[in-house]
């Protein structure tokens, strides 16, 4: 996965901290009319539908306001890690 432009990162991790939710990861996979731009939160408490659904829609906002930074056509997800990620903290291995 490709990084995502720093000023951008920062301030999606403000948001996502603001929220109570950790970034995991932030990126741009695939090329052409294919790219997905991928947001990955969690937290010790878990992230709702409705937590995720929200921090899409100001996500999308975001990068409208910098299209500029974001070449080409992508496609917007913002998720929970899936039993595939490995886990990196010790709050993860309580959790789950």
């Amino acid at each position: 996965m490709v990084p995502l432009p720093i000023r951008i990162e920062e301030r999606l991790r403000e948001e996502i901290e603001r929220r109570g939710l950790i970034l995991l990861d932030a990126g741009r996979r695939g090329q052409g009319g294919t790219s997905v731009i991928e947001v990955i939160v969690d937290s010790e408490s878990g992230a709702t539908l409705d937590e995720l659904a929200d921090l899409a829609r100001w996500t999308s906002t975001l990068l409208d306001e910098v299209e500029g930074d974001l070449p080409g056509r992508y496609r917007l997800e913002v998720t929970t890690p899936g039993l595939d990620r490995p886990l990196e903290f010790l709050w993860q291995y309580r959790k789950n």
